[in-house]
């Protein structure tokens, strides 16, 4: 596989950058990116992907990522819930 479970946050956005790059304006790549990013704590680059997703719509992946990032980064409670 290439996610393993014991990889670290670090690897895993590695990893989920190098898929990511083969298709960059998919969503599925973008949510990919995102999750990873927030995962590692990687902030800015979390926020940008999931802009770039959002700018195609609003679709409920990228909303739900958005309240992730939200609760994950600030413990926003309030800001998290207007995404989801």
């Amino acid at each position: 596989p290439l996610l393993k479970a014991h990889d670290t946050p670090q690897a895993a956005l590695s990893t989920a950058r190098s898929l990511a790059s083969h298709t960059p304006d998919m969503e599925t790549s973008q949510l990919l990116l995102a999750h990873a990013a927030t995962q590692a704590k990687s902030w800015d680059e979390a926020r940008r992907v999931l802009r770039q997703a959002l700018s195609q719509g609003e679709s409920a992946g990228a909303c739900r990522a958005m309240a992730e990032l939200e609760k994950a980064q600030f413990n926003d409670i309030e800001a998290s819930s207007r995404w989801a």
